[in-house]
């Protein structure tokens, strides 16, 4: 399925379009948003996965019972140490629905600078070692 950019387009030659697009209060109402409106529609597509609004929706929904299952609630600081692949999106998506504060980390950064960011931005690392072995249970 090729994605149809002509909306996108529309709204680089018409900047004033811009003001059209729905602002969402949370990533929780904007997944709610695309589901209700794109469920059966490709939403992710990439060498190793293909998912629907409502396949992503799903796998959301079950990553956030299991971090809640992990103790990890709402203010929790994590990072999140990925390349960009379903995994880091999925996550991300998961994190900050629940209200968690989620610090996003490319791999290649220096082990330096991934410890700076740490120190800065309060990471948890107990929630951030626990999340990391929901992917490797």
């Amino acid at each position: 399925m090729k994605a149809d950019l002509s909306y996108w387009k529309n709204m680089m030659d018409n900047p004033s379009d811009f003001d059209a697009l729905k602002l969402y209060k949370n990533t929780n109402e904007l997944l709610n948003d695309a589901v209700d409106k794109y469920a059966h529609l490709l939403a992710l597509r990439s060498k190793e996965v293909s998912k629907t609004y409502q396949e992503f929706y799903d796998d959301v929904s079950f990553l956030r019972t299991k971090l809640i299952k992990i103790g990890l609630v709402k203010g929790n600081h994590i990072g999140l140490l990925f390349r960009n692949e379903y995994d880091f999106v999925t996550s991300f998506f998961a994190a900050s629905s629940l209200g968690m504060v989620v610090a996003i980390m490319p791999v290649t950064l220096p082990k330096e600078a991934i410890l700076g960011l740490v120190n800065k931005f309060d990471i948890d690392l107990e929630a951030a070692t626990n999340v990391a072995k929901l992917f490797h249970d």
